[in-house]
C-alpha cells in the first residue's frame, strides 16, 4: 500500500468507504490518478535514462508519497478537502517534481546551458561578482560554483513552462506513440489547466495567489453538487508542503552531484541527514535532529535556523492569506524554537558549543543610517545621498530604456530644489521602470539589498542582463541614505506596465514616532510617465554652514548645477536640473563626455566652481585639453579620455558617477565597484590599451611640463601603465638627469653601476649640494599610488608571479634596469640574474670635499 494511503487526508478525500453514495466518482478521480502516476512513473524513467549522471532513479524525481504526507502534516483534519481538490493537489505534485525532471531532459548539462535562462542567470551571477560585464571567455566557462547556481535558476524558470504544458500538451513516447498525461478527456479538459497553473504557482509571491486563482470550480457531472475545487486552497497547501519538506534528495540527479558535500555545501547535507519529519504540536511545526550538532558543524545549524525560519514564515503568510479569505486555516501555522537559537537548540541540539545570535536586528532603519552618518556632514559626505538617487535612477532608466528597446541616449533624470511649509526639500526624477509596491517596500526589510541586483531582476525583465544590462556601485543603503541629509522623505512611483492611478507612494520618517506608510497616490502626486520620484526634506537650508552645499575652505558653496556636473561626468542618461520656477538646465547629456570639448571635460572633472578654475590655471587647461586621448575596449568601446599631468587629478567613474579620484592622471577612466568600502573604483581598461596609451602620452606631456623633477613623476606614471617612456627622464646622475635612451648610450659604462633608491616626491633634499660620483644613478624604485589614498592597492595590478624582480619592472628602475642590459649588449634576464636583491653601503658621492655614503643595489655587468 501507497504510504500516501494511510494519510488522513486521502482518507478523507479519495479512499474508498462501505457506504458511499458519491463511490463512482471518487473511484474515477482514484483511478485516474493511479494512470496519471503510472505515466508519470513512465516519462520519468524515460528522464532518467536521459541523464548523463552514471546513476539516477525515478525515485529522484517523483516523491508524490513525501510530498502528500508532509501536505497532511501541515493540513491536519480540520483544513478539509473535497475530493476532486485531492486529486488535483496529488496531480500537481507530481507534475511539479516531473516538470522540473523534464526541464533537464534538453540534453541534460548541455541543453540547459542552451537555454536563454541559462545565459541570463550566468550573466547576472558574473556581473555581481565581477562588477563589471563579463567578456565572451568568462560567459562560455564561468566559474563552478555559478555554473551550478546558474543551473537551479534554469531548472526553476524551466519548470513553470513545463509544468503549464505537461498537464495539457500531448507528448511522445521512445516509441513514436502520442500520450497526454492525464488520459481522460473530460477531466483533462476540468482540472488540466488547473493543475499545471497550481504547480506552477510554487515559484510566485504568495501575495499573487490571488490574482490567478480567484474562481471556484464547479464540480463535474456525475460528481455532488459540493465537489467543488478552490484551486487557491489547493496552491495554498501545495506550496507550504514543498518548502516544509527538507528534503535535498528531491533535485534531478546531475544537480545533487553539483551539490556533493564539499567546502560550503556541505552543510546542506549535514542539516538534511540530522533531520526528521516534522509533526504539529499546538499550531507549531515541530523539527527534530537524530544527533546534535557539534563545533564543526556549527554551519549546519545555521542554516538550519535560516532554513525553518523561512518555512515559519511561508506557513504565517499563507496561513494569514488562508483566513482572511474566510478558507480553513491550517493545522501548522508556523515553526517552533525559529524565534531564537537557543530555543532552537531544544530542538536541533548542539554538543560543545552554545548558539548566540550576533546578527544585528534593525528596527528603526532610518535612525540607524542617520547614526551612521555624521551630524555634520564634510564636503565628501555631502554628495553621497545625492549619489546614491542618481545611481538608482540611472539604472531605472537603463532598465527601460533596454526592455522597450529606446535609444542609447533615452531616457531623463531631472534634480530640483524647492521649499514648502515643512522647510526645503530636494527632489530626484526617473523616467525609468518605477516600483511594484512589493519591490517598493523590500527595503523596509533588508536596507542593504538592490532591487537591480536581486533575483527579482532576473525573474521580472527577462533577457536583460544577457543584453548587457549592470548597475553600478552604490552604497547599499538604498533610499534610506536619503537620511543622512533629512528627516522625512517621501518615495513616488509608477510602474511602467501600469497606470497612472495605479502610482504608489512610500512616506519614510527618521526616528520611531512615525513608520513608514506605503498608500496609493493622491490624484495631485500621481505620475502621468511611468519612474520613480524622491522627494527628501533637509535638516538645514541647503546654503547654510551645515548644508549641503556648503564648502569649507571656499569663497562661495556649490550650485546644484555645479554639484551634479561634477558628480556625474560619465552619465549615460541626461540629467537635467530644475529651478524654483520650473526652469530646466541640461547640465549633463547622456554620454556627452565621449564628445564634449577636452576642455569643458577637465572642468567638470576637477571643480564645480569655474572663477577659481579660470583663474587658477589660466594656461595648463589648454594644453592638458590637447593632450587629452581616448582609451578604447577591445570592443571598441570610448572607456576613457584622459592625459598624464604630474599635478592635477582625474577622476574613476562608475556608473556614470565619480566614486575615486585619479592622481598623475588627468580626465576620466571608467570603473568597475572595488571590493572593500576603501578601494573605492578601479579602472576597467585592459592592460594593452593602458600601455599604448601611455606611450603615447610619454611622447606629449613634454609639450606640457618643463620641470625635469615632474617629468620623471610623469615618466612614473607611463612605466606603471606599462607604457614606454620614451627619451622622460628616468634617472638622476653625475651628468644630471638622464632617459633611458641616454642611459643605453652611456659611453664608458661602469660594470657596476650604483642605484640610490630615491623616495621623496620631488626630490632628495641634498640633491642641489652633492656631487655624485660617475658610477651613481638615483632612481625611484617604487610604483605610484595613481588612485585615491583611501584605495591600499596599487594599480593596474600585476599578475602574480614568483620572478622576485618582475614587480620592480614596472618601476622607473626597470626602465634603467633595460637600458643598461643594451648599454652592455647583454640580455635583460643576464643583468636581472646578476642583481642581487641585497643592499650594500657604498660611497655615492661628496659634500663639500666629504664623502656621503648610502644603500645602494648594486647592477652588475654579467
Amino acid at each position: 500500500m501507497s504510504s500516501l494511503e494511510t494519510t488522513t487526508l486521502w482518507e478523507s478525500t479519495l479512499a474508498p468507504r462501505p457506504v458511499d453514495d458519491a463511490a463512482r466518482p471518487r473511484e474515477a478521480l482514484r483511478m485516474a490518478l493511479a494512470r496519471i502516476q503510472a505515466r508519470a512513473t513512465e516519462l520519468a524513467a524515460e528522464i532518467a535514462a536521459t541523464r548523463e549522471a552514471e546513476e539516477s532513479k525515478v525515485a529522484d524525481i517523483l516523491h508524490l508519497d513525501d510530498l502528500w504526507i508532509t501536505a497532511d502534516i501541515i493540513a491536519g483534519p480540520s483544513f478539509g478537502l473535497t475530493p476532486p481538490e485531492a486529486f488535483v493537489l496529488a496531480s500537481a505534485l507530481l507534475v511539479h517534481d516531473l516538470a522540473m525532471g523534464l526541464a533537464t531532459v534538453h540534453g541534460s548539462t548541455d541543453g540547459l546551458k542552451a537555454e536563454k535562462t541559462w545565459l541570463e542567470a550566468v550573466v547576472g551571477m558574473l556581473v555581481q561578482k565581477l562588477g563589471r560585464a563579463p567578456t565572451q571567455a568568462e560567459l562560455e566557462s564561468p566559474p563552478t560554483e555559478i555554473e551550478h547556481d546558474a543551473l537551479a535558476a534554469t531548472l526553476r524558470t524551466l519548470h513553470g513552462k513545463q509544468s503549464e504544458r505537461l498537464t495539457l500538451a500531448p507528448y511522445v513516447d521512445k516509441n513514436g506513440r502520442e500520450h497526454h498525461l492525464i488520459e481522460q478527456t473530460d477531466l483533462r479538459h476540468a482540472y488540466g489547466s488547473t493543475i499545471g497553473r497550481v504547480a506552477h504557482s510554487h515559484f510566485w509571491l504568495a501575495t499573487s495567489l490571488g490574482e490567478h486563482f480567484h474562481d471556484t470550480i464547479a464540480a463535474e457531472p456525475g460528481m455532488p453538487a459540493e465537489w467543488t475545487v478552490d484551486a487557491f486552497k489547493v496552491a495554498c497547501l501545495l506550496r507550504v508542503a514543498d518548502v516544509a519538506r527538507i528534503d535535498f534528495g528531491r533535485a534531478p540527479h546531475f544537480w545533487r552531484a553539483a551539490r556533493r558535500p564539499a567546502g560550503a555545501r556541505r552543510e546542506h547535507w549535514v542539516l538534511q541527514e540530522k533531520l526528521r519529519e516534522p509533526y504539529v504540536a499546538g499550531g507549531r511545526l515541530i523539527y527534530l535532529a537524530d544527533s546534535p550538532f557539534t563545533v564543526e558543524e556549527a554551519p549546519a545549524f545555521w542554516l538550519g535556523m535560516d532554513t525553518l525560519a523561512a518555512v515559519d514564515r511561508e506557513l504565517r503568510q499563507v496561513d494569514t492569506l488562508l483566513a482572511e479569505t474566510g478558507r480553513p486555516r491550517l493545522a501548522a501555522r508556523g515553526v517552533a524554537g525559529v524565534e531564537d537559537p537557543g530555543r532552537l537548540s531544544d530542538f536541533l541540539p548542539v554538543e560543545g558549543w552554545t548558539p548566540v545570535d550576533t546578527r544585528v536586528h534593525v528596527t528603526d532603519i532610518p535612525s540607524l543610517v542617520e547614526r551612521l552618518g555624521a551630524a555634520r556632514l564634510d564636503e565628501s559626505d555631502a554628495s553621497m545621498p545625492l549619489r546614491e538617487l542618481i545611481q538608482n535612477a540611472a539604472c531605472a532608466v537603463r532598465t527601460r530604456r533596454m526592455l522597450e528597446e529606446w535609444e542609447s541616449d533615452w531616457g531623463t533624470i531631472t534634480v530640483r530644489m524647492g521649499e514648502d511649509h515643512e522647510g526645503h526639500w530636494l527632489e530626484v526624477e526617473d523616467t525609468g521602470t518605477g516600483m511594484p509596491s512589493e519591490v517598493l517596500a523590500a527595503p523596509l526589510l533588508d536596507p542593504a539589498s538592490s532591487y537591480w541586483s536581486s533575483l527579482l531582476l532576473r525573474r521580472d525583465p527577462p533577457g536583460l542582463l544577457a543584453k548587457g544590462f549592470r548597475r553600478g556601485g552604490g552604497t547599499g543603503l538604498g533610499p534610506f541614505a536619503v537620511f543622512l541629509w533629512g528627516q522625512r522623505a517621501r518615495i513616488t512611483t509608477r510602474a511602467s506596465e501600469t497606470q497612472r492611478k495605479e502610482t504608489s507612494v512610500l512616506e519614510l520618517y527618521t526616528g520611531g514616532a512615525t513608520r513608514p506608510i506605503l498608500r496609493p497616490a493622491g490624484e495631485g502626486e500621481a505620475l502621468t510617465e511611468a519612474g520613480t520620484r524622491v522627494r527628501v526634506w533637509l535638516r538645514s537650508p541647503p546654503d547654510a554652514p551645515d548644508g549641503i552645499f556648503y564648502r569649507r575652505g571656499h569663497d562661495r558653496i556649490w550650485t546644484l548645477d555645479e554639484l551634479c556636473a561634477w558628480l556625474c561626468p560619465t552619465l549615460d542618461v541626461h540629467l537635467d536640473v530644475e529651478d524654483a520656477h520650473g526652469k530646466r538646465t541640461r547640465v549633463v547629456p547622456a554620454s556627452d563626455w565621449t564628445t564634449i570639448d577636452g576642455y569643458e571635460l577637465l572642468g567638470r572633472t576637477w571643480s564645480p566652481l569655474p572663477e577659481p578654475f579660470e583663474r587658477l590655471w589660466p594656461r595648463e587647461i589648454p594644453e592638458m585639453a590637447k593632450n587629452l586621448r581616448p582609451l578604447m575596449s577591445s570592443s571598441g568601446d570610448v572607456v576613457g579620455r584622459a592625459c598624464i599631468h604630474p599635478t592635477y587629478a582625474g577622476v574613476v567613474a562608475v556608473g556614470g558617477l565619480r566614486s575615486c579620484s585619479l592622481r598623475g592622471i588627468s580626465g576620466v577612466l571608467l570603473g568597475r565597484p572595488g571590493a572593500t568600502r576603501s578601494a573605492a573604483a578601479l579602472p576597467v581598461v585592459e592592460r594593452r590599451e593602458l600601455s599604448r596609451w601611455a606611450s603615447e602620452q610619454a611622447a606629449l606631456v613634454k609639450a606640457l611640463v618643463q620641470d625635469p623633477a615632474e617629468l620623471v613623476l610623469c615618466a612614473q606614471i607611463v612605466r606603471a601603465c606599462g607604457g614606454s617612456v620614451g627619451d622622460l627622464p628616468v634617472a638622476e646622475g653625475a651628468a644630471g638627469w638622464m632617459s633611458e635612451q641616454a642611459i643605453a648610450a652611456w659611453k664608458d659604462v661602469p660594470d657596476e653601476v650604483l642605484l640610490v633608491r630615491e623616495q621623496g616626491g620631488r626630490g632628495a633634499p641634498w640633491r642641489g649640494r652633492i656631487a655624485l660620483e660617475s658610477s651613481v644613478l638615483c632612481v625611484r624604485m617604487h610604483l605610484p599610488a595613481m588612485l585615491d589614498a583611501r584605495d591600499p592597492r596599487y594599480w593596474p595590478e600585476e599578475e602574480p608571479s614568483g620572478e622576485p624582480w618582475r614587480a620592480v619592472m614596472r618601476t622607473l628602475a626597470g626602465a634603467v634596469f633595460e637600458a643598461l642590459a643594451r648599454a652592455w649588449g647583454v640580455p635583460l634576464d643576464a643583468v636581472m640574474r646578476a642583481t642581487a636583491p641585497s643592499r650594500e653601503t657604498r660611497i655615492i658621492g661628496h659634500v663639500d670635499g666629504s664623502p656621503v655614503e648610502s644603500f645602494v643595489d648594486v647592477v652588475r655587468r654579467p
